[in-house]
């Protein structure tokens, strides 16, 4: 998570946030609680914070409201920055993993290091449901799972073909769902 949200995390125990102006973010910690996740609410962010632990590691996730555009945007974020001499073959990397992917994308920031991955729903005259909900969250989490291997095969100085035969091994052989 950003540094500036990260000490923005309060324990809401006892309080009751006012979701009246954050109908989406309402709608997201409502799939949350409905699914016994853990999570801390940033209301003044429009951010839900929670952590997930998958098959290759574990790291921080947020869920981001923009209220007026209507859009909802799931973020898993590696929990240590890229370092500078491992930039160039990061951003090689994000690039053909990129270019194959359907749904999200990669980002990175050059200038920190900082690595997501982001899925999004652009919600303009659509009523969201927890099936919506559930497919962005989930999409993220097994795609960054998936390729986290060879993430940390760049961080630990490996090549980028290095780090693409290692996500062509962890390849799921078929469709399967995360529910």
């Amino acid at each position: 998570l950003p540094e500036d949200i990260d000490r923005g995390v309060e324990e809401l125990e006892g309080k009751t946030p006012n979701f009246q102006k954050s109908p989406l973010l309402e709608n997201a910690r409502n799939y949350l609680e409905n699914n016994e996740w853990n999570f801390e609410v940033l209301l003044d962010h429009s951010t839900i914070a929670l952590g997930f632990e998958g098959v290759n590691g574990e790291w921080h996730c947020m869920i981001q409201t923009r209220e007026l555009e209507e859009q909802m945007i799931f973020y898993s974020s590696l929990s240590e920055n890229i370092p500078p001499n491992r930039i160039d073959t990061m951003i090689r990397f994000i690039t053909m993993v990129n270019y194959r992917l359907v749904v999200g994308n990669f980002e990175l920031d050059v200038t920190d290091g900082e690595l997501n991955y982001k899925t999004a729903l652009d919600l303009e005259g659509v009523n969201l449901n927890h099936d919506m909900i559930r497919n962005i969250i989930h999409t993220n989490l097994a795609t960054f799972d998936r390729h986290l291997p060879g993430i940390k095969i760049i961080l630990d100085g490996g090549s980028t073909e290095q780090a693409m035969d290692a996500i062509e091994m962890n390849q799921p052989s078929g469709t399967h769902s995360m529910s």
